[in-house]
């Protein structure tokens, strides 16, 4: 048989689709909409946005191609980002590979990356940075 010939590729779960990629690529992408959602963040602090307001952030999923926004409230938000390994997803964009559901509102869910991933998350927490960024400069 000739190679790839009669073979389908099979997904791993039953939520993978064409729109999600290797696990590097994955979580690279989900913090970059992290960081995305930083800066959205400070822009609201800066329009002096209160604590009960909603804001519109960007879905964290490992969908590449998602374009999705999430309105939630600024303490739900300032609440999901003191834990790294956290990211808020459009409810129904979770997958079950690498995360799992720590939480749920109507509109959003807030999984935690393990594993490997979950390690990654924590490196790159743009919030951590900061923190070892104003320790090194006092």
């Amino acid at each position: 048989m000739a190679e790839g010939v009669g073979m389908a590729a099979k997904p791993k779960d039953h939520y993978a689709t064409d729109r999600t990629v290797g696990p590097g690529a994955k979580i690279a992408h989900q913090l970059l909409r992290r960081k995305v959602n930083e800066s959205i963040r400070l822009l609201n602090h800066d329009f002096q946005i209160t604590q009960t307001e909603l804001i519109d952030v960007m879905c964290e999923c490992v969908h590449m191609d998602c374009t999705e926004h999430v309105a939630m409230t600024r303490v739900a938000y300032e609440s999901l980002r003191r834990i790294p390994t956290h990211f808020v997803v459009k409810a129904g964009h979770e997958v079950a590979e690498g995360e799992r559901i720590v939480s749920e509102a109507d509109e959003y869910v807030v999984i935690e990356k393990n594993g490997r991933e979950g390690i990654y998350a924590i490196s790159a927490d743009p919030r951590r940075r900061q923190i070892r960024a104003g320790a090194v400069n006092a």
